[in-house]
């Protein structure tokens, strides 16, 4: 009977630690639980389509080219917009530079991009927030309303191209640095945001 008493207690703390556990997740996630990160999603117009085309009006022409500043901080294009980083960018750009920006155009903050680790992109327009962190070969991606969708990188590779995945495209040239974001309501799914020298 005791073995019996100690086998029912362990089964009830156990049940405690997975409702705890639980709720602890449900919490952290914001009480919003994952769905696929598929095929389909990818094709929908998702939450990083929509969040990404809420910069579409305010971006400057894909075949236009901004000027560094001298401490090259900024950006600027002579049709007014400006891209003012976090840290100097340096020259030649390593390949694995941390994108962090605000784009400027008037006086309208068109386009946000946080970028504080390898993984990890948070980007911001008119239209909210959506964070896509990749964990090995997996990737996140929460929307501005909180729900989140999770996906296998080499599943989604197997219906779709890299640039239709969220993420970045980034390509580097001397003393020239160019940006697109991926996964965005293009023809190929790249969306071109600078190109500075």
């Amino acid at each position: 009977r005791r073995k019996l008493d100690r086998a029912n207690w362990r089964w009830q703390s156990l049940k405690r630690m997975r409702l705890f556990l639980g709720g602890m997740l449900l919490s952290a996630c914001g009480g919003s639980s994952a769905g696929p990160l598929d095929c389909n999603w990818l094709a929908s117009s998702n939450c990083w389509k929509t969040t990404l085309a809420g910069a579409s009006s305010c971006l400057p022409y894909s075949i236009a080219t901004g000027s560094f500043s001298t401490d090259r901080l900024t950006c600027l294009y002579s049709s007014g917009e400006q891209v003012t980083f976090t840290t100097a960018i340096p020259n030649p750009v390593p390949a694995d530079q941390l994108w962090n920006f605000t784009l400027v155009s008037g006086s309208q903050t068109c386009i946000k991009l946080e970028q504080p680790d390898g993984s990890t992109f948070r980007l911001t327009t008119s239209a909210g927030a959506a964070i896509a962190i990749t964990s090995g070969s997996d990737e996140v991606v929460t929307c501005p309303d909180g729900s989140k969708f999770a996906g296998n990188l080499a599943a989604l590779l197997n219906c779709a191209s890299a640039t239709s995945i969220p993420g970045r495209s980034a390509s580097y040239g001397t003393a020239t640095a160019s940006l697109s974001l991926l996964g965005g309501d293009s023809p190929n799914g790249a969306v071109h945001i600078f190109t500075c020298q």
